[in-house]
């Protein structure tokens, strides 16, 4: 019975001596390492970001129904619920780079407002783009970007006023979280 309880304690005092090296090499990192700088650009603002320039031009609140009848001739059924809101940004990209064309990844851009936050619907970039979006060196593109914006991912009291919250787009989130307001 002796040996049982000493081979418990030894178990015992291993796993807090593990588990004191693991919150000691967390706390060592968050205070060694900086936190990335949040740059965050106003509307209509220039922001540079690898070979692209951005600029937020525009944002509006429509259903998919509105997306249809506004956004060229939409082939593909998209499934929502009635009701349901998209929020559609509209941006100019400039393209500054060596190459003589090249296409903006967009793929991980992400909306935030509050403690809300959503991803670009990748699955809108054509419909909302039907000439797609490859840019010529030079030049400037609007690309319309939409992030779903349903009942559904907001609480019931912050539904009310979604189109009145302040959101921002992030393009990046290192080396430095940058920021676009949607205003």
């Amino acid at each position: 019975m002796c040996i049982i309880n000493k081979k418990k304690i030894i178990c015992q005092l291993a796993l807090i001596c593990i588990l004191v090296l693991y919150f000691a090499r967390v706390i060592l990192v968050n205070l060694r390492y900086d936190k990335p700088d949040i740059v965050i650009y106003k509307k209509g603002d220039v922001c540079t970001y690898g070979d692209f320039s951005f600029c937020m031009k525009t944002k509006e609140f429509m259903t998919y129904d509105e997306i249809r009848r506004n956004f060229s001739e939409i082939k593909e059924d998209y499934s929502v619920n009635d009701g349901d809101l998209f929020m559609i940004v509209g941006v100019d990209v400039t393209y500054n780079g060596d190459e003589e064309k090249a296409t903006p990844k967009l793929t991980s851009v992400r909306f935030q407002s509050e403690g809300w936050f959503n991803g670009e619907e990748y699955a809108m970039l054509s419909i909302l783009n039907p000439d797609g979006r490859e840019i010529m060196r030079g030049e400037t593109k609007r690309i319309h970007l939409a992030v779903y914006t349903g009942k559904i991912t907001f609480a019931d009291k912050d539904w009310m006023n979604v189109r009145n919250r302040q959101y921002n787009m992030t393009l990046s989130t290192y080396p430095d979280v940058i920021r676009m307001r949607c205003e």
